[in-house]
């Protein structure tokens, strides 16, 4: 039973907010017993593994959807073969990396996950282990950005580690959390500079992990103590911390004194990242302060979501309006504009021949605003091609695809461009009514907002089946 008596008492003083930049944020597929709906306003059901963002200064229920699972699992690809590439797994930590000049969205392609369980072949055969940080390449291709066995060897482990938080850091370092408890031989000790010696880590332990990755022995950037006393403040000294579900340096702010687990100044001569993190079975944002009282900084949360009036992300259940557990976490360093936030779904992404299907494009451009759905039957290697800056950056296919050229045909244009908005930016599809004879007639789809920088949706598949 989550504790919120006194989180739910500062509530009404403390404003939603979003300190610097846009939070990024995904819901674990383990939610409170009974819930079974989560939406936004104009985002009629946020499932998990659906990353949405907020950005500074927004107001309450302004969240939105960038990328649904199925668009990030078109992007990873089939990897059970079974011809639909909805493998997307649970997302268990999320980083993003600096944007190129002028980007006012990240796209998949700027993500860093790390997965809640083993991604396995067709075979059975392990691809990604859970231990394992992932970065998406292009259509059905992903990299191992760090792999398990780095981890193993900075902490001094052969444990078959669970990345359950990560953050990178300017310098190259990574912040990363683990799953449960464990202990390794190559930590460095901070009551004696040296290594070797056997140290034990909870769930919500932080390490400093430096580069190159498995040479360089691991060090406590935070320890449990340290983020009980913000946690414990507000939800009573009965409350455990046991595990952090994620983790990300604060931006736009300096560094602290980390003397008591890096005494000898082994990374950057003692200092250590003032950190944003959310705890297991939670979905508010705590921010770290150099003082013991965690009302006296300009943002002790960093961003409120929870509360008895709605939220910040605008999240609302069948339980209500707070009680969602989150599990991934990240900060774009910019704001986002209406027009960068925008994500389609279909009515079925496995339709029959000869049944019907529509789309609903999800969207901050409220009141009016249309989009044009574009389809395509082949995909562009790689990233696709990049069209600008606003919204999801990348046509997934070749412009010389017959059937996008047909779907922006003047003559049949008109057929797929969506009704005006609603007051809270969705716009819907007429229902098309697929052939009889289109059985195995695999898409891809996306929207594009029509005029304003013509801005693009991340894509979608789906297969008639």
């Amino acid at each position: 039973m989550r504790l919120y008596f006194s989180l739910l008492a500062f509530a009404a003083m403390l404003p939603a907010q979003v300190g610097y930049g846009t939070l990024l944020q995904s819901l674990s597929p383990i939610q409170t017993a009974g819930l079974t709906a989560v939406s936004l306003p104009g985002n009629p059901s946020i499932t998990t593994n659906e990353i949405v963002a907020l950005s500074q200064g927004e107001p309450n229920g302004s969240g939105r959807s960038l990328f649904n699972a199925q668009s990030l699992g078109l992007l990873f690809g089939d990897r059970n073969g079974d011809g639909f590439p909805f493998d997307w797994p649970d997302i268990d930590a999320l980083e993003v990396v600096a944007p190129p000049p002028n980007t006012l969205q990240p796209s998949p392609f700027d993500l860093r996950f790390s997965f809640g369980a083993n991604v396995l072949a067709a075979n059975g055969s392990t691809l990604v282990n859970t231990g394992d940080i992932v970065r998406l390449t292009g259509i059905g291709t992903y990299a191992i950005h760090i792999p398990r066995g780095a981890f193993q060897a900075a902490i001094g482990t052969n444990a078959a580690l669970n990345v359950d938080a990560y953050a990178e850091l300017a310098d190259g370092a990574v912040l990363v959390s683990f799953a449960g408890a464990g202990t390794g031989n190559n930590i460095i000790n901070p009551l004696n500079g040296q290594t070797g010696n056997l140290l034990s880590w909870t769930g919500a332990d932080v390490f400093v992990i430096r580069p190159p990755f498995g040479a360089l022995p691991a060090l406590f950037a935070y320890r449990q103590s340290d983020l009980a006393q913000v946690v414990n403040f507000y939800y009573g000294g009965s409350y455990v911390l046991s595990e952090v579900s994620d983790i990300e340096e604060q931006p736009n702010v300096g560094w602290v004194s980390n003397q008591t687990w890096d005494p000898a100044g082994v990374y950057q001569g003692g200092q250590r990242p003032r950190l944003l993190w959310t705890v297991a079975g939670d979905e508010n944002v705590f921010c770290w302060s150099s003082t013991l009282n965690p009302l006296s900084t300009s943002h002790n949360f960093y961003a409120l979501i929870g509360g008895t009036t709605g939220s910040s992300m605008g999240y609302a259940t069948n339980l209500g309006g707070y009680r969602v557990v989150a599990d991934a976490l990240a900060i774009w360093p910019r704001t986002m504009t209406t027009s960068t936030r925008m994500t389609i779904d279909a009515s079925s992404l496995t339709p029959t021949a000869g049944s019907s299907i529509y789309f609903d494009v999800r969207s901050r451009e409220a009141g009016g605003t249309f989009f044009e759905l574009v389809l395509s039957g082949t995909t562009s290697p790689g990233m696709g091609i990049t069209l600008g800056t606003n919204g999801f950056m990348h046509l997934m296919a070749p412009y010389t695809d017959p059937l996008l050229l047909w779907s922006i045909s003047p003559a049949v244009a008109p057929l797929f461009i969506t009704g005006g908005a609603s007051a809270q930016g969705t716009g819907g599809s007429i229902t098309f009514t697929l052939p009889a004879n289109a059985a195995g007639l695999a898409l891809v789809v996306q929207a594009v907002r029509v005029g304003n920088g013509w801005p693009l949706s991340a894509p979608l598949f789906f297969k008639v089946l």
